[in-house]
């Protein structure tokens, strides 16, 4: 009691009561923060980047003092919080702020899922404050976005379980093995579209794509087939090994350029004749820039043919050969598809039979195909000789849809389609974002000419088509989930298609795309703040559903939000993308054809991942339009396939500058 009196008097003594204490006051906010994270080969990669203002609100400066960062459990500074790092603050002058940045990489497995991150000013209390209960700044949580995946393995022929099976996430550090019921359990599997895979000894190795929800179990069973029958039918993802990529030539004039062009492209297996004998023969179609409309560039996606040089192991550009021209760019589709020049989607395929000799097929359309004036036949051929391309066509595919088949073609091997799709020969599809298309890639099989003398059909014909693989399109149904590809998101792109066959008998029908694989989806734009916000174009709302979370259900109404600062590139954005091959049995495309089962049923036997292998748009351009880091969209382009030599040529886009490159893989 005493000590209190002698206190009290002391600070009446040194107190006017007329007058107010002057000090320093530090107060703090984010002004933004930018997270985001990224499969690696040694599992999940995060990094956290944010920007905290400093304000001091009293009347006096405040000295240097330190800032301390952590990561808390539940926002409220304890000692139980994780240390990151402190940063200097610096003099911050009465009624004056000061800006600093936190930029901190986490270890591979750590992530900010439901966490906050805490700054702590003044965090060694050296500055006497007119008020000290203020110094703390919360920002998070972050999105709640681990989920958990169980089920069984089992033998496809016995049915019986099998133990020890290896079951992982690819590009992540998960992994377990199955117990003596064949039962596994995935802890901590990152939200989203994740890719998981079982394998055996004995077996061949099977992966799915899984949509793994925040908080929730979801189930994934495997049925392993003995090596013995599967091994000598299916192309695997270990007889798929990259050998390097080339650069194309020419310069950046339009329309005589491959900038912002690479839509489409087609092995020639009897192009370049005198070429280097290194292994790497024929040549190449590949087109150019773009047509535009309202007359800026009628001439555009011009073709060219380029040779094949032998393919580097490199990210430097300037360590890749570069292609040179046989055929230097022609309009040699002048006259064709005149009304299609509103974002094109084109694909081409060049077959030699003996009914017709070697022709180009064309594939083409554009992004919308709503009025009638864009509802003109798609399909057609030219000759090789780019100078005198003697066009055929123009026609349909039977009565399908615009948005289904003219994004993509591929060669059916001949014995295939003779069997079952009535010596269709050609395969044609396409996938448009929004699963307007259907909701996963699409493929049917047509022939254009009418008889053994190769006489082309009459232009406008509706040409018979086999449905080898139909996923029911969006504007059927709002389910994304049944009869859609399994992970299937509505910003999924799948550029090219190519039916593998090897020397050895193995086959796998590969399409090859930037798979949307976040854990959210929406149609807007990518969010300022960062991949894991959705910014959402609130002009739509009630109209259909705008933001869906990995598993199809929709997002939870708080993020039903525009956003402040977007770029200008309105469509559908995922949190992540991934670049990737998918491959089909083609056994179950035959019993499509045949009408033994739905054209929506056939998934993927295996998935590849290839963003290790390329460039990522190093020269940084039209990043507002291709999104950056996790959210970059339109990686790849078209696929052409070198059957003879087992030579898979992938085109990347905006890898050097506005051009795309090439990728080459050997399928073992």
């Amino acid at each position: 009691m005493k000590r209190a009196i002698i206190f009290i008097a002391c600070f009446l003594l040194l107190s006017n009561p007329g007058e107010t204490l002057t000090a320093a006051d530090l107060i703090g906010n984010w002004d933004s923060m930018n997270y985001s994270c990224k499969n690696k080969s040694k599992g999940i990669k995060c990094k956290a980047k944010g920007k905290l203002l400093i304000q001091n609100i009293g009347d006096t400066d405040a000295k240097t003092s330190f800032v301390r960062f952590y990561v808390s459990d539940d926002g409220l500074f304890g000692g139980e919080d994780r240390f990151l790092k402190q940063v200097a603050s610096g003099k911050v002058k009465a009624g004056k702020s000061k800006r600093k940045t936190l930029s901190y990489s986490f270890g591979f497995g750590e992530t900010l899922d439901c966490k906050y991150i805490l700054a702590v000013i003044d965090a060694e209390n050296t500055i006497a404050e007119t008020e000290e209960s203020n110094n703390t700044v919360s920002y998070g949580p972050f999105s709640c976005s681990l989920g958990s995946v169980q089920g069984n393995v089992t033998d496809a022929q016995t049915l019986n379980d099998i133990q020890n099976a290896a079951v992982s996430v690819q590009g992540n550090s998960l992994q377990t093995i199955t117990d003596v019921q064949g039962h596994y359990t995935l802890q901590s599997v990152p939200a989203g579209v994740v890719t998981v895979l079982a394998s055996a000894s004995g077996y061949a190795p099977q992966s799915q794509a899984v949509a793994v929800t925040a908080n929730t179990m979801v189930t994934a069973d495997f049925s392993l087939t003995p090596q013995s029958e599967i091994l000598t039918q299916l192309v695997q993802p270990v007889d798929v090994q990259y050998l390097g990529a080339f650069r194309l030539p020419g310069g950046f004039d339009r329309p005589e350029t491959f900038a912002y062009g690479g839509n489409a492209m087609t092995f020639n297996p009897d192009g370049d004749p005198s070429g280097a004998s290194d292994g790497f023969p024929g040549s190449l179609f590949i087109t150019g820039h773009e047509r535009m409309p309202y007359g800026e560039l009628p001439n555009g996606n011009q073709f060219a043919e380029v040779n094949i040089p032998e393919p580097v192991l490199s990210k430097t550009l300037n360590m890749l050969n570069t292609a040179g021209f046989i055929q230097e760019f022609r309009d040699a589709a002048q006259g064709l598809f005149t009304t299609y020049d509103e974002i094109p989607r084109i694909g081409i395929q060049y077959l030699s039979t003996p009914a017709t000799g070697p022709r180009i097929h064309i594939a083409w359309g554009q992004h919308f195909h709503e009025s009638p004036e864009d509802q003109a036949p798609t399909h057609a051929w030219i000759g090789p000789n780019l100078s005198a391309p003697d066009p055929r066509g123009t026609w349909y595919i039977g009565d399908q849809s615009f948005y289904s088949v003219n994004g993509y073609m591929l060669e059916i091997p001949a014995s295939w389609a003779d069997a079952h799709a009535q010596g269709r020969y050609l395969g044609t599809g396409r996938y448009r974002d929004g699963g307007w298309s259907g909701q996963g890639p699409q493929l049917f099989a047509y022939r254009p000419w009418i008889d053994n003398s190769g006489a082309p059909a009459a232009s406008g014909t509706h040409l018979q088509e086999t449905v080898l693989l139909r996923y029911v399109s969006s504007t059927e149904s709002e389910d994304v989930v049944n009869r859609s590809l399994n992970g299937y998101q509505h910003p999924d792109e799948w550029e090219g298609g190519a039916w593998i066959t090897t020397t050895t008998g193995k086959s796998g029908v590969l399409f090859a795309g930037t798979k949307g694989t976040g854990a959210k989806y929406w149609y807007g734009w990518p969010h300022p703040a960062g991949p894991e916000h959705p910014c959402i174009e609130t002009d739509f709302i009630g109209q259909y559903t705008l933001c869906r979370l990995a598993d199809g259900t929709p997002c939870p109404s708080e993020d039903l939000t525009g956003c402040q600062g977007h770029s200008e590139y309105r469509g559908w954005w995922s949190t992540r993308f991934d670049a990737q091959f998918i491959l089909y049995d083609p056994a179950d495309l035959a019993r499509v054809a045949s009408g033994e089962v739905e054209s929506w049923e056939p998934q993927p036997y295996a998935v590849i991942d290839i963003d290790d292998y390329l460039m990522d748009n190093p020269a940084r351009v039209e990043e507002g339009m291709l999104g950056t880091g996790v959210q970059r969209k339109f990686r790849i382009g078209d696929v052409a396939y070198d059957r003879n030599n087992g030579l898979l040529y992938v085109l990347e886009h905006f890898a050097d500058e506005t051009k795309p490159i090439v990728h080459v893989w050997r399928v073992n």
